[in-house]
């Protein structure tokens, strides 16, 4: 049985019963995913609200749904990582004890494991990330499913924060094949929207602006049909920097301020690709002031939220532009060295501030 079809008939048994509160068990999860742009702590408390619902009605498994809800809210709405580990720690213990045995949504558990690796320190994490992702490549459905698109958007993402972008493309294509053959075609869309964000990153990386402007395009068509505004505000910020190169500013202005406001809209932080797409765009203009005013926004989200690749990686980007400012240094490379030293392997980002 499938975690989709398990909540489905969790939810038919309610009603067939009136039962009120295990039917309110079941809106949390509804409306917490429908906040987690607009109001992330919104939707953490919902869930939160939920798994202590589901410990008092003695639903274990509700109880252990709703704290993987919570893991996927720090991680993905909040960007929260400073406590989320120890959270998913004690939700891949709990799922392995005997009444989990049949728990159909194990493999979410370990999924929130692994990103938790990857949103914090994934250098450092690298040996625990390959095992699990590695353990989940055997035991996840090999055809189209949530779980397979999943795991391979990890594996997609280990190697973009490593910038190993070569590898990374080669599992985002894995991904782009996957979506190929599955009949659900919301559930590619979902995570299409993804690969193609990521795809955009590749592209910059290499300077590949023909696939960055097919990618960028064919993302924002994908993503207006699913819906997700974070992602689209990321692949405008895209597609400013590739019509700025084209020479079109007048439209690479509008649709730099399109990505602006649209991401100012949502509560919920953007990725990495957002700052690196604008940065690209005011770049291409020679705007290094507008670029460290991109950093700065950058670093304002990810500092203090247990997100060290990101801060570290960030305090660096921005230590190059203040010298390629010149701009004093001092300050902000003690910062930076500090941002650094939290990982637990600082050696290529200290390379870069040496």
């Amino acid at each position: 049985m499938s975690a989709a079809n398990w909540f489905q008939d969790f939810e038919r048994d309610a009603r067939e019963r009136h039962d009120t509160e295990r039917l309110r068990l079941i809106q949390y999860g509804y409306q917490g995913y429908q906040l987690r742009e607009k109001d992330p702590d919104q939707a953490f408390l919902l869930f939160s609200e939920a798994r202590q619902l589901a410990l008092r009605l003695g639903e274990p498994w509700m109880a252990l749904f709703y704290d993987e809800r919570r893991v996927t809210a720090l991680l993905h709405f909040k960007r929260d990582y400073r406590n989320v580990l120890d959270l998913a720690v004690q939700a891949a213990l709990e799922v392995r004890k005997p009444q989990y045995a049949t728990y159909p949504d194990r493999f979410s558990i370990f999924d929130g494991l692994i990103a938790a690796y990857l949103g914090i320190d994934p250098a450092g994490y690298a040996d625990a990330v390959r095992q699990a992702m590695d353990y989940l490549d055997q035991e996840v459905p090999r055809e189209p499913d949530s779980h397979r698109y999943l795991l391979l958007a990890r594996r997609r993402i280990f190697c973009l924060e490593l910038d190993r972008f070569d590898e990374a493309f080669e599992w985002a294509m894995k991904e782009m094949a996957l979506a190929d053959g599955d009949r659900d075609r919301h559930r590619a869309d979902h995570f299409l929207v993804f690969v193609y964000c990521a795809l955009c990153q590749i592209a910059a990386a290499r300077a590949d602006w023909d696939n960055l402007a097919d990618w960028s395009e064919t993302g924002d068509a994908v993503t207006r049909r699913v819906g997700h505004q974070v992602e689209l505000a990321e692949l405008l910020a895209w597609r400013a920097a590739v019509t700025r190169k084209q020479g079109e500013e007048d439209k690479a202005l509008r649709l730099a301020r399109s990505a602006g406001s649209r991401q100012k809209a949502q509560r919920m932080p953007p990725s990495r690709g957002f700052y690196e797409g604008l940065c690209l765009y005011h770049e291409l203009g020679g705007d290094l002031a507008n670029m460290l005013a991109v950093r700065d926004r950058e670093l304002k989200d990810v500092s203090g939220w247990g997100r060290l690749l990101s801060e570290a990686r960030c305090r660096v980007n921005r230590c190059q532009l203040l010298r390629r400012m010149g701009q004093p240094l001092e300050t902000e490379l003690a910062a930076a060295r500090e941002a650094v030293s939290k990982l637990r392997e600082p050696a290529p980002l200290l390379a870069q501030l040496d």
